[in-house]
């Protein structure tokens, strides 16, 4: 998943989490992230998944503008930490934390393991006491 922080603009502090790609960024009402700020055209940009390379892209409209880390450039593979600007807006690209699976079901059998084992060295050292 990708994580989009708006650090300026009118949304700024919202964080979007990408979870379906292509997703699109503009001015439209069918644009994923719906952006009304000065300089934001329609459709202004699409964030795809590579799946060969393992990499986000970033491939802004044809005449829209599209600057990363300070270059303009219509298009490149986005990193964790990038920074996008699009007209009056400023969007730090990330990846989200991975979600840690629970481990209550492993630690209980665990402890009943443990229980179940000393339990059976008492069983055996009552039987050999006789």
């Amino acid at each position: 998943m990708l994580q989009l922080d708006i650090l300026s603009g009118k949304q700024a502090g919202t964080r979007i989490v990408a979870r379906r790609f292509p997703f699109s960024v503009g001015r439209s009402q069918n644009d994923d992230l719906q952006l009304n700020e000065a300089g934001v055209w329609d459709n202004h940009f699409s964030i795809n998944l590579v799946r060969e390379s393992r990499t986000f892209r970033a491939e802004c409209n044809e005449n829209a503008s599209l600057i990363i880390n300070g270059e303009a450039s219509p298009e490149a593979a986005l990193r964790n930490g990038d920074l996008l600007e699009l007209g009056g807006t400023k969007i730090r690209v990330g990846l989200t934390p991975p979600k840690q699976k629970s481990l209550v079901l492993r630690e209980i059998v665990t402890w009943v393991g443990l229980g179940l084992l000393c339990l059976g060295q008492v069983v055996i050292f009552y039987w050999l006491s006789k």
